[in-house]
């Protein structure tokens, strides 16, 4: 993310994941510990920016398969999110690392509706 704002790319940033701490045990300071913590709400996706003037929208997932990507990975309101950005000019997208073979793929969010 660093590297693409340091070279004039694109603005990226990683979306807070929106949680309720219920619960945290404080042995020490620095070593604070959450014991208990919930969703507030269904997140959407984990990125967003901008890329050359438009808004940038992107998941990212990783699967130890070797060979194929379930599709239920994706919550509906993942998909539904990705929908409704891309509807309003949005660049979406989802990156998706198989583990066991160390590749990267791309999957544009168009194939998911």
């Amino acid at each position: 993310n660093q590297y693409y704002l340091s070279q004039g790319i694109a603005v990226i940033h990683k979306k807070p994941i929106p949680i309720q701490i219920v619960s945290v045990d404080y042995p020490k300071r620095s070593a604070a510990v959450i014991k208990e913590a919930y969703f507030k709400q269904a997140s959407t996706t984990d990125y967003n920016g901008v890329y050359k003037g438009k808004y940038l929208d992107f998941e990212a997932k990783e699967t130890t398969n070797i060979s194929s990507f379930p599709l239920r990975n994706f919550h509906a309101h993942q998909v539904e999110h990705m929908r409704a950005c891309q509807k309003q000019g949005g660049i979406c997208f989802t990156i998706v690392k198989f583990t066991k073979t160390n590749e990267l793929f791309i999957l544009p969010a168009d194939l998911l509706f």
